[in-house]
């Protein structure tokens, strides 16, 4: 019984981190998707970065470059593009994961009204841009551009890394390339987040040859988002145990979620409130690591996670329950500015 609890401990563990492993282990090297782009791709001098032209415009001015980013906004009818190092890897689901590094702002010249019209959202959407060089009264620009735009999601919060993906990109490095660190989905933030979630549980009372018992739980999780990677947030719901039937308890769950290489890894103090006079209070601790994250470019998201439930009795009781969970993850409020 002890071996069925680990094996089922695993499992739930697995599922909170499975969207973003399949991710990894499904990448493949991005291959422009048109035939126009693939020949501004192949003649493109991809080495050469915003720095570098910053540095010498003169020796790089006839150069094709190839620079990615974020869309930043329109000014003075120009517009203007956040960079963001790119590794050129394509995820599992398509989208790609930008460093938060990258070398400041560039303009497009030159561009049509169509064209102009995808930077003027609030959302910022993934840049590739092809073109030659130019310092300008602007600053940085690219003339003569190709350009696609918002046709693949992005994040920079799973990884960081340097130009052309290369890992340990340290500060001092940073510092000599003249580096920025920035997360575009900072702009969408909202200070306030909710969640509805559904799950089923297997879980155990005591430690002895009793057996294991299933259930299921749903919740409502309002969440206080101080910082982009950070949460506090409060979960309360009915809760069933051992058996599918009707609730009973209601767990309320304050969670300090933290979020990393694509996921919040959630953890806090849980009581179970009993709803007849004689089941028993149960204290303990929540661990509850997901994926999906509404909160800046994913927009609206599902939610997928997996974890563990330790809580007792005064009376001595110690009950152990394993989660997985399913839900919906949005925002409240107006983003900050």
């Amino acid at each position: 019984m002890r071996s069925l609890f680990a094996v089922a401990l695993g499992l739930s563990v697995v599922a909170a981190a499975g969207t973003a492993v399949a991710q990894t282990m499904y990448s493949s090297p991005f291959v422009p998707p048109s035939a126009a782009e693939k020949a501004e791709y192949v003649r493109a001098k991809r080495g050469v970065l915003p720095t570098d032209v910053r540095r010498d415009p003169a020796r790089h001015a006839s150069a094709a470059v190839f620079w990615t980013g974020t869309t930043r906004g329109v000014e003075d009818g120009v517009a203007v593009v956040d960079h963001h190092y790119y590794d050129g890897v394509v995820e599992g689901g398509g989208g790609v994961w930008l460093s938060p590094w990258g070398e400041g702002r560039f303009c497009l010249l030159g561009l049509p009204p169509t064209a102009l019209d995808r930077f003027r959202g609030e959302r910022p959407l993934f840049v590739r841009a092809y073109g030659r060089p130019v310092v300008t009264e602007r600053g940085l620009c690219l003339r003569d551009v190709f350009l696609v735009v918002g046709d693949r999601g992005w994040s920079t919060t799973v990884i960081e890394y340097g130009p052309g993906g290369r890992p340990g990109f340290s500060a001092a490095v940073a510092r000599a390339r003249g580096a920025v660190h920035d997360h575009p989905e900072a702009r969408l933030l909202t200070p306030f987040g909710y969640r509805v979630v559904v799950g089923a549980q297997l879980g155990k009372t005591n430690l002895d040859d009793s057996p294991v018992g299933v259930g299921w739980n749903a919740a409502l999780e309002l969440s206080l988002r101080p910082s982009l990677r950070s949460e506090v947030a409060l979960m309360a719901g009915p809760h069933a145990y051992p058996a599918f039937g009707s609730p009973t308890s209601i767990q309320t769950a304050v969670l300090f979620r933290y979020f990393t290489f694509g996921i919040g890894i959630a953890a806090g103090p849980l009581v179970h409130v009993p709803v007849r006079d004689d089941e028993p209070v149960w204290l303990g601790v929540r661990y509850l690591p997901t994926f999906g994250d509404a909160r800046g470019a994913w927009g609206l998201s599902p939610t997928i996670g997996g974890g563990a439930d330790i809580s007792a009795t005064t009376d001595g009781d110690a009950r152990f329950v394993l989660n997985l969970t399913l839900g919906l993850d949005g925002n409240l409020g107006s983003p900050k500015r």
